[in-house]
């Protein structure tokens, strides 16, 4: 009964994450209709609030009903705002906006209640490795939905079809998390997220915290805007799709427990590093199919290695009693970088160009790596000054 639970948690994921992927191509699809990329940026921010909301929502409803049956109503709320754009695709952008915030509402529903379902199943030997499982399927199959795309049809994209199969694919996920049988368990409640706020401020984590919503800034761009970005450099966005998501994948798996024996203050800063150099190639470096997937890959290693690392090191400089709350206001501060900054950057876009703002983030990467070494030498100074 347990694995299979966990396999039904897993498919359940792999299928809301495809009709997710789907919405890499909102960039195209917004183009299409007439409307400039600043247009796409308000859509994603609206998407942004209703996942703050479904955040919100789930943290209600998780103490009331069984995790996996509040993941199920996540995928339908997803299902709910994909046949708004399956109706109303070729018609007003306000009832495509109320359509986006329904997608918030279900991705921040499910990005909060599929991985407190799959804990019920975990204990402290397996915890680690079944949430990257979890996380490896999120990337896989948000990947495999735009690339998939471009190999149906191989001319005009046919969105009426895409939201169909995005809608069918969002049903579907709500009925695997509705068979992961699990009985009700009521979480452990934390009422002083608030309140302990400002003394997770006050510490180490605050680095971790303003780091992770730079690089957030990075990743909604590249996945986001991949494809209008693409086709302006005479690029197939489909390449950067099914190799990126296949290097944060593969990366995870062959790499996570390597990287985990050394020092993650320096393997922070190495993949940073990376990061930086993959940004800046991609402004100089992408008019040519090798190395356009060859930057592609090396943005998948490191970025879908920060994350993680990043994530622990957080954890890790909090105070144990704020530990649980860092998690928060890491997911929070994560979330803002992905759906607040598309709304400015689609500004930048439309008046300046592509370049401009492949300049702004290669300046917030570059800005994340001087806050990694920073953080690696407070942290030396403090375990020095304890010896």
């Amino acid at each position: 009964m347990k694995m299979k639970s966990i396999f039904f948690i897993f498919l359940g994921a792999l299928l809301l994450s495809c009709s997710y992927g789907v919405f890499f191509l909102l960039a195209i699809f917004i183009q299409q209709m007439g409307y400039t990329q600043s247009t796409t940026g308000l859509i994603l921010g609206i998407m942004g609030v209703g996942t703050m909301v479904g955040v919100v929502f789930s943290q209600f409803v998780l103490g009331r009903m069984k995790g996996n049956w509040v993941a199920a109503i996540g995928c339908l709320f997803y299902a709910i705002g994909i046949t708004l754009f399956l109706i109303y695709f070729n018609s007003q952008i306000l009832v495509i906006m109320l359509a986006a915030f329904f997608l918030g509402i279900g991705w921040g529903i499910y990005y909060n209640a599929a991985p407190y379902s799959l804990s019920l199943f975990a204990n402290n030997d397996n915890r680690s490795i079944l949430f990257s499982y979890l996380s490896a399927f999120n990337v896989l199959g948000s990947g495999i939905a735009p690339t998939l795309g471009h190999l149906i049809w191989k001319g005009p994209i046919n969105y009426n079809d895409m939201f169909l199969l995005a809608g069918i694919t969002s049903i579907l996920a709500a009925v695997c998390f509705y068979f992961a049988k699990m009985d009700f368990c009521e979480p452990q409640k934390n009422k002083k997220f608030w309140k302990s706020f400002p003394s997770i401020l006050k510490s180490f984590a605050c680095y971790p915290l303003i780091m992770v919503c730079l690089g957030a800034c990075a990743f909604t761009i590249m996945v986001n805007f991949q494809s209008t970005y693409a086709n302006s450099i005479g690029m197939n966005y489909a390449y950067f799709y099914i190799i990126y998501s296949l290097s944060v994948v593969l990366s995870r798996f062959t790499f996570g427990k390597w990287i985990a024996q050394y020092n993650q203050y320096k393997v922070l800063i190495s993949l940073l590093t990376l990061m930086v150099i993959s940004l800046i190639s991609f402004m100089f470096l992408a008019s040519e199919v090798f190395y356009y997937c060859l930057n592609s890959a090396l943005f998948g290693v490191s970025y879908g290695l920060a994350y993680p690392t990043l994530q622990s090191i957080a954890v890790n400089v909090t105070p144990p009693k704020h530990q649980a709350n860092t998690i928060t206001a890491f997911s929070f501060s994560y979330f803002i970088g992905v759906y607040a900054f598309p709304a400015i950057a689609g500004l930048f876009i439309t008046n300046f160009g592509y370049n401009s703002i492949m300049t702004i983030i290669s300046a917030f990467a570059l800005a994340e790596l001087l806050l990694a070494i920073k953080l690696y030498y407070s942290w030396k100074y403090k375990v020095e000054g304890n010896l």
